[in-house]
C-alpha cells in the first residue's frame, strides 16, 4: 500500500525514474481495488448492462488512469527507454507483452539520462536512517554512563561525608587523657612506683633495655619482632619524658 501512495502522490509525474517494486505493487493494490469495487457493485447491483461496469468502477478507472500512464513511463526510464515506447499498448497482444518484458526487467545501475537508480537513493536513506539511529543511541549511552558516573560520584562523596561525621562523633566520645594518667602511663612502662627517684628511673631504664634489646631479636620471629620494637620506642619515649622532669 505505501507504494500505491507513493504513485499516487506522483499523478501526473512524468519525469524521473521509478523501480521495478514501485511499478508492480502499483498495479497490484489498483486491480485488487478494482476487483473489490467491481464485486461489490455487482451484489449491490449497480452494475450497467451495456458497459459491464458500474458508475464507481468507471469513475475509479477514469481516475487512474493519469497515475498508470505515469508509472509506466518513469519505469521505463529506469531501464534507459524513453517513456514513448508506452505507445505499443496500442498494437493487440505483441505491443503489451513487449511492455510487460520492459516493465519486468531490473533498473539501468547509476545514474542514467533520467536521473539517479531509485534504488541507490532508497539505500542510501535506509544507510542515512541506520547512522542517525546509531548516532542518537551512542548519545543515549553516553549519558546514561554521564549519569551513572554522576551518581557514582555523589554517593562516593555522601560516604566520605559520612566517614568524617562519624570520625568527628568518635574524636568527640573519645575523652582525652589527663597529664597525671600520662605520667602513670610513663611511669607503668618503666615500672616505677608512685615515689620513684632519679637513680630508680635510671635503674628501672636499663632493666626494661635489658630486657627489649635489639641485640636478642635476630633469632625471635617476626611478630615478636615487631612487638618488642614497638615495646623498645615506648621504654625510650617513657625515660626522655620522665628524665625531664
Amino acid at each position: 500500500m505505501h507504494w500505491y501512495i507513493a504513485v499516487l502522490k506522483k499523478y501526473a509525474v512524468f519525469n524521473g525514474r521509478a523501480q521495478r517494486k514501485e511499478y508492480w505493487y502499483f498495479i497490484l493494490c489498483n486491480f485488487l481495488l478494482s476487483f473489490a469495487v467491481g464485486n461489490v457493485e455487482t451484489v449491490t447491483g449497480n452494475v450497467n448492462a451495456e458497459t459491464g461496469m458500474g458508475m464507481i468502477s468507471m469513475f475509479y478507472a477514469v481516475l487512474m488512469l493519469m497515475p498508470s500512464i505515469s508509472v509506466g513511463v518513469r519505469r521505463l526510464h529506469d531501464t534507459g527507454r524513453s517513456g514513448w515506447w508506452m505507445l505499443l499498448a496500442f498494437i493487440p497482444i505483441l505491443g503489451s507483452l513487449v511492455l510487460i518484458y520492459f516493465f519486468t526487467i531490473d533498473s539501468d545501475p547509476g545514474e542514467n539520462p533520467y536521473g539517479q537508480n531509485p534504488k541507490h537513493n532508497q539505500f542510501g536513506k535506509e544507510e542515512e536512517r541506520q547512522e542517525r539511529e546509531q548516532q542518537e543511541k551512542s548519545s543515549r549511552e553516553k549519558e546514561r554512563q554521564k549519569k551513572e558516573r554522576e551518581e557514582k560520584s555523589r554517593r562516593e562523596k555522601e560516604r566520605q561525608e559520612r566517614e568524617r561525621q562519624e570520625q568527628e562523633q568518635s574524636r568527640k566520645k573519645e575523652k582525652p587523657k589527663n597529664s597525671n594518667e600520662k605520667k602513670r602511663s610513663y611511669e607503668e612502662i618503666l615500672g616505677l612506683s608512685s615515689g620513684w627517684t632519679k637513680s630508680d628511673l635510671k635503674t628501672a631504664y636499663r632493666s626494661k633495655c635489658h630486657q627489649t634489646h635489639p641485640d636478642k631479636w635476630e633469632s625471635f620471629p617476626e611478630d615478636i619482632i615487631i612487638r618488642l620494637e614497638k615495646e623498645y620506642k615506648e621504654v625510650q619515649k617513657a625515660y626522655k619524658y620522665l628524665s625531664k622532669k
